[in-house]
């Protein structure tokens, strides 16, 4: 075996779709005093950008050999968006030829 090719069976996800609809947690932001404990050099300005961001749903996965892969969509504050989550179906059903491609090329 090729060492750039994968068993695909240690990257299907199933029911990807059905997942993230159970397990999308939606990201808050910080508290301000969680910032000022952070000491970020940075820190955000929500009041100033709450209207330009949109809210983010996230959800961690072991897929192969990697742990906590974040999984992140787009949405409001009601739901994540189901197109986005549908583009990521696609990918997930694909998932090994992304990441083999991605590996051959990093071997160039």
């Amino acid at each position: 075996m090729d060492s750039l090719e994968l068993n695909k069976s240690k990257y299907i996800v199933s029911n990807i779709k059905e997942i993230l609809h159970k397990k999308l947690i939606l990201d808050k932001p910080l508290t301000k005093d969680e910032v000022k404990k952070l000491k970020l050099v940075n820190p955000p300005v929500y009041e100033k950008e709450k209207y330009l961001i949109q809210k983010r749903w996230f959800y961690s996965i072991n897929i192969g050999e990697w742990e906590d892969v974040e999984i992140i969509i787009q949405g409001n504050n009601e739901n994540p968006d189901m197109e986005i989550i549908e583009m990521a179906e696609k990918t997930f059903d694909e998932l090994h030829l992304h990441i083999s491609c991605a590996l051959k090329y990093l071997q160039k």
